[in-house]
């Protein structure tokens, strides 16, 4: 979300987060979520690529519902 917000403002874009509002605070969000069952993949790139999958659709699901 930051690289593609610094690359729109690059671009001379709007950001377009709903969550931006006229001088308002931009919520983060900074906690652990324990995601039991994932298996490891077959190597480690694999893997790696796993558990981005999986960070990022955590991201998405945190930010799309405000959980902080």
């Amino acid at each position: 979300m930051i690289r593609r917000g610094i690359r729109a403002v690059g671009a001379g874009q709007d950001l377009d987060y709903r969550i931006l509002t006229n001088g308002a605070a931009v919520p983060t969000y900074s906690h652990d979520r324990v995601i039991p069952g994932i298996a490891p993949a077959a190597t480690p790139a694999a893997d790696r690529q796993l558990l981005r999958e999986v960070a990022r659709d955590v991201v998405a699901e945190t930010v799309k519902h405000g959980l902080a």
